[in-house]
């Protein structure tokens, strides 16, 4: 042999995997991350939920929400809509899990046309999820321009605080 292991086999691979300190591993993941970013540079989006899986094993938690939402935003484009899902619900986990967490999320509020005119960027915007009496205190920070000209209605983007009753896809007032 030429000094190599094949770890191949599941159970090998786990038994030595186990033998490895928790700083060793994260470090390892980290290491695949970076190595993964680097051999699919040209293609990152297919990779991008392997990379965050990494990410997320080697504790750097902020860069794997974004590579999950990144690889949840690739796979909607290829309507793989429970794959997306799933990955989104990944970084939501990691988001929530994180005491006192910094993280903001966006709501997206669709609006009639008389509200959008009201509101400007930088304005405070109270949220209050459907089915909650607890409201979370956000900023509008983006006024879509455009109007449907059926309904009447555009958009507002509001960048809130993480909060335990708000959910992905929910509906708030």
């Amino acid at each position: 042999s030429d000094g190599l292991y094949d770890f191949s086999h599941d159970k090998l691979r786990e038994v030595a995997y186990r033998m490895l300190s928790p700083a060793r591993r994260r470090h390892h993941h980290g290491s695949l991350a970076r190595a993964l970013r680097e051999v699919h540079a040209d293609r990152l989006d297919t990779v991008a939920g392997h990379v965050a899986a990494h990410l997320h094993r080697a504790g750097a938690d902020d860069e794997a929400v974004d590579w999950y939402l990144r690889a949840a935003t690739a796979a909607r484009r290829l309507y793989a809509d429970a794959d997306a899902a799933d990955l989104m619900h990944q970084a939501w986990d990691i988001v929530r899990s994180e005491p006192g967490s910094r993280r903001e999320l966006e709501l997206l509020a669709r609006l009639s046309q008389e509200d959008l005119a009201r509101l400007s960027p930088g304005v405070p915007a109270t949220v209050t999820p459907v089915g909650s009496t607890q409201s979370v205190q956000g900023r509008v920070w983006q006024v879509s321009p455009i109007i449907d000209p059926q309904t009447r209605q555009g958009d507002a983007r509001i960048a809130v605080p993480y909060h335990s009753s708000l959910r992905p896809g929910g509906f708030a007032s």
